[in-house]
């Protein structure tokens, strides 16, 4: 069955979306690394960037790798879809540690654990 114009329109569209969503992470990254070379790190500045800053970086990761795992195929499918939660496991350890450090004031045990994870996920994949 022959596609239609519309649902060519549509595909073409949802590629420049993609690749524009792409461009702007990468500026989003460019920007957080520039960032961290100009504050300190052990300051006020420097803790924002990695208790704040880093987490949104690893959701934006997590939801790019979902989306690109939608468009591909195959063995790219599953790779993206195991990056995926390898990144997202690796959020909730940065989230965890975040509110354990800034919130609760208490050592930042459960988030290795959760790190540990996300590196193990991460090491299966390859």
């Amino acid at each position: 069955m022959p596609r239609s114009e519309t649902s060519d329109a549509r595909a073409a569209r949802t590629h420049l979306v993609f690749a524009a969503a792409c461009a702007a992470a990468a500026v989003w990254v460019t920007a957080y690394f520039v960032a961290t070379r100009l504050v300190d790190p052990n300051g006020t500045s420097g803790t924002a960037l990695g208790d704040i800053v880093y987490p949104q970086l690893e959701g934006l990761a997590t939801v790019m790798l979902v989306w690109a795992g939608r468009r591909a195929s195959g063995a790219t499918r599953r790779f993206c879809g195991f990056m995926a939660a390898s990144t997202f496991l690796g959020l909730c350890g940065d989230v965890t540690w975040a509110v354990l450090v800034l919130v609760v004031h208490e050592p930042p045990a459960l988030r290795e654990h959760i790190a540990v994870a996300a590196r193990r996920l991460a090491a299966a994949v390859h």
